[in-house]
Parts: C-alpha cells; structure tokens; sequence
C-alpha cells in the first residue's frame, strides 16, 4: 500500500478539495462514478473502487447523499483491511449515517462522519469548517489531511451529531438567503440601484457570511452552482425530518424549503442557492 489518498466524487465540491488537497503536494488516487468526468484530470485516476481499497489507507467520500455512500461503501469495504479510515464528508441523512459505522467495523475499518460547512471557494481556499464524529484516535490521525481543507475542526465524537450540525448549518444558510433575496430586491424596487441597496445591507442588519459571500455573483447575475437549490432543497427536507424526531416546530425552516421546492419545480436545480433572488426577481419584475 502506498501513500496515495483515495478520493471519491468529482462533483463542485469534490474537485474544489481535490484541487486544494493536490496544491499541497497530497498524493490523490481519484475515483468518480461517472469515469468520464476524470478524463480531463492531470492527476491518477481509477474505474475501480476496488483499486483505492487496496492502495490507498485513507479515503475520502464527497458524493450526493446517503444512498450513494450506502452503495459505494458495499463495493469498496471488501478491499478494504485494519487500519484504513474513511473520511465522509457527504451530507448525509442523520439516521441512515449510522449503519455505515457499523459496517466499516465489521472490516475493522474506521468510519468518520466528516460534512464540511462551505462550498467551492473556501474549499479550494482551505476555509472550510469541518464537523467530525467517529473514533477519536482515527481522527487524530486523519486531522493534518483536515486541517489542509479547513479553518475550523469541531470534533463531535456521537455518531450522528455531525450530520445534525450540518443540516443546521444549512438551514441558516437557506433561510438568511431568502431573507436576503427579499430585502434585495425591495431595496430596487424603491428606486436604489443593486449595488447601493448591497452595500448597505452590507452594512446593516444584513451583514453576514452569506451576503459577503454571494453580493458579487448576485451583482453580477452569476448563478452557477457552488451549493445547487437541489442540494439545498435536500438538506432542507432533511431538516424537517429531524424536527419532527424533536417533535420541534420550525418556521422559517418551512419557508424557506418551500421556495427551494419552487426553485426546483421550475427546473433551477442546477443553480447556485443565490439564484431565490433571481427568481424573485422574475416574479416581481420592476417597472
């Protein structure tokens, strides 16, 4: 077995990692169920999930949710020996997380539950926050690989609490989005051009991560996905699912999962997340 790093998934955020990973000289054996997506790739690739078990010790898992690491997980695991760690930093579903221990121990193989809070452009800088539950000594050994994608490591240790913490991470996300988007597009509609009623927001009681993040493409009509409406759609679902296991009632939560429906509905789930504002600006065109 050799020094590789086996990374699974080649989607926005996967390449922003692997790019990241591959700027600071990690060793990366990739591996994409769509191989056609790697062809382009100037870094080593595989077709077989089995090829990352057998020489890669640490392995990486960015794919789309729970269901797609429940399958790769029952095709790579037979590979896989004591001694290797998985590192999954999917969002996945906080109940349909926990098998996945279960199955890496009875390989002897460590299972952290690994979701990052951040998409493309702090990926690719490094600025992650990534949330971390799992054996502590497994961790340990896997954090300088962590610490090169992330700002923040929050150790959790419960299996299932990293899951939890992200989709909340998300609700914020989406809600302060749709807040956003609103109070946007009524500051033009009072006569303030877009990059005015931006910079006072900017300013005001609409200073945030989001906003800093998202006040240039939105300025610039750019809405291409670094966090698509179809996953915050899904994350908001899942937020659901999990008040009502605290027998918890969400308002904004509702909300704001209702317009990313909407987004998706009318086939925009391939956008950005900043794009709500677009479509309020669609449904409230200015005079």
């Amino acid at each position: 077995m050799n020094n590789q790093v086996g990374f699974i998934g080649y989607g926005n955020l996967g390449k922003a990692m692997i790019q990241r990973l591959s700027e600071k000289k990690t060793p990366l054996l990739l591996w994409n169920r769509s191989i056609d997506a790697l062809e382009n790739s100037s870094l080593p690739y595989t077709n077989k999930l089995s090829a990352l078990g057998k020489q890669c010790q640490h392995i990486f898992i960015n794919v789309f949710d729970s269901s797609a690491v429940r399958d790769i997980l029952q095709e790579l695991l037979p590979a896989c020996k004591q001694g290797h760690i998985i590192i999954d930093t999917t969002t996945n579903h906080f109940t349909e997380v926990l098998p996945f221990f279960a199955m890496c121990k009875e390989r002897k193989v460590d299972y952290l539950e690994s979701p990052v809070l951040g998409s493309v452009i702090p990926a690719s800088k490094g600025m992650l926050t990534t949330l971390v539950s799992g054996n502590e000594d497994a961790y340990e050994t896997i954090r300088p690989l962590l610490s090169i994608l992330s700002r923040h490591i929050y150790y959790l240790a419960e299996p299932g609490l990293a899951s939890k913490m992200k989709i909340i991470n998300n609700l914020c996300l989406g809600s302060f989005m749709a807040t956003l988007a609103e109070s946007i597009h009524l500051g033009e509609s009072i006569g303030l051009p877009l990059s005015k009623v931006l910079e006072i927001l900017g300013n005001g009681g609409g200073d945030s991560l989001v906003l800093r993040a998202k006040a240039e493409s939105i300025e610039k009509g750019n809405f291409e996905a670094q966090f698509s409406n179809a996953c915050m759609k899904k994350d908001l679902n899942l937020v659901t699912q999990l008040s009502q296991e605290l027998n918890h009632t969400l308002f904004t939560a509702t909300a704001a999962k209702n317009l990313y429906t909407i987004l998706c509905n009318e086939n925009m789930e391939d956008k950005d997340f900043s794009s709500l504002y677009q479509y309020i600006q669609n449904v409230n065109k200015l005079p």
